[in-house]
């Protein structure tokens, strides 16, 4: 009879793991660890901006001027891209997009299409905003420092169509469909602080501009910085000041222009690039917040305090960690609730691929070899 009641009991034991969800098994208090894989020493500071991944191979902005292409395995040195051949620490950063087998980037006002496995330049473009580039699988659209617009055969780099915007473009346009979708701004224009414009990818017809205004009470001089982003049938932009008050974010519908809802966040600036996961927009912030929207609403469903601005790129995510950088610290959180599990200093701006997080780091004081800068991968381990 004990022979008996043992073997009952481990089959019901079966049953039960077998029916348990992983997630209940696990330890509820496991939080993530960073198992470090390599590093390597970078002359100058990396860039605000999060480094990019493609095929293999994690590309670096480096200063202001290079670009470093790494083995995402090894850290070993793949290419150097740095056309004035000096590590100039001034200036504007540059960010790097992989569309298939090119790399585009914007170095000191000159973006740069090359080949992402040599490094060769392919073509360029002069006077060109720092963040004004973005790609699809036809067309490169380059908005220029005088605020012209461009869209230009990816393989050549031929024009196809010009166009020119009301006021400055600070970061790309956003593309959904057949359409981009412009949001600029800047203080010349006082009460009537910014634009949300519409046009047509293919032929660079505008469908519309809309003013975006701010209500009497929240004036704020500077306008929408961020790329916009979009949720079923919205389109949703920022709009807000360089830390002095706060920002007023817009959810507009993509066919009429019309608002659907808004939502003021006092507290600073956005620096972070606006992501949506699964129906939620999730913003770090220049103030002392991160937190989470509704996007369908613009309800509110969490907001946690952080130390640090916000550092430039997108959150990202592992599982149900929410992970982004500020001046302060790199932070996991847990993207359902906005709980902090732990944050670590010296990290700028991360990406995830898979199961490792790369990003660039300023260490102080430095290790014993003398160097403060790298680029760092870890593990994530949880």
């Amino acid at each position: 009879m004990n022979k008996f009641a043992s073997i009952l009991f481990l089959f019901l034991l079966l049953i039960t793991s077998c029916e348990t969800p992983l997630e209940e098994i696990l330890d509820d208090n496991s939080e993530p660890t960073l198992k470090e894989l390599w590093r390597v020493y970078t002359p100058t500071e990396a860039s605000t901006y999060p480094p990019t991944y493609s095929d293999g191979i994690i590309y670096s902005t480096v200063g202001t001027h290079a670009i470093h292409a790494y083995k995402s395995r090894t850290g070993e040195l793949v290419w150097i891209f740095n056309p004035d051949s000096v590590y100039n620490t001034g200036g504007s950063h540059t960010r790097i997009i992989i569309k298939e087998d090119k790399l585009f980037t914007v170095i000191q006002a000159k973006m740069y299409c090359l080949d992402k496995k040599t490094a060769n330049v392919l073509y360029t473009y002069n006077h060109i905003q720092d963040r004004g580039v973005t790609v699809d699988d036809k067309q490169v659209y380059i908005t220029s420092q005088y605020n012209d617009i461009y869209a230009a055969d990816i393989e050549t780099g031929t024009i196809n169509w010009r166009g020119k915007l009301p006021a400055r473009l600070v970061d790309p346009p956003g593309i959904d469909g057949d359409y981009l979708y412009y949001a600029v701004g800047g203080v010349t224009l006082q009460r009537d602080i910014g634009y949300l414009i519409k046009v047509n990818k293919y032929i660079g017809e505008q469908v519309y501009s809309i003013v975006v205004k701010m209500p009497e009470d929240e004036m704020i001089p500077r306008g929408p910085c961020e790329t916009p982003v979009f949720y079923n049938n919205l389109v949703i932009i920022e709009n807000g000041d360089a830390g002095q008050k706060g920002s007023r974010f817009y959810a507009f519908n993509k066919d009429t222009g019309e608002i659907v809802w808004t939502y003021y966040y006092h507290g600073g600036a956005i620096r972070s690039a606006l992501t949506i996961e699964n129906g939620i927009l999730y913003v770090a912030t220049q103030g002392t917040d991160a937190f989470a929207l509704r996007a369908e609403t613009g309800e509110l469903v969490w907001k946690t305090d952080i130390q640090g601005s916000s550092t430039k790129g997108p959150v990202v995510f592992y599982k149900d960690y929410l992970i982004f950088a500020t001046a302060a610290y790199m932070y996991f959180l847990n993207k359902h609730s906005g709980e902090i599990y732990f944050k670590q200093e010296n990290i700028w701006v991360p990406i995830t691929h898979n199961d490792t997080l790369f990003t660039g780091a300023f260490i102080w004081p430095p290790p014993e070899e003398g160097y403060s800068n790298y680029l760092i991968a870890y593990l994530i381990k949880d």
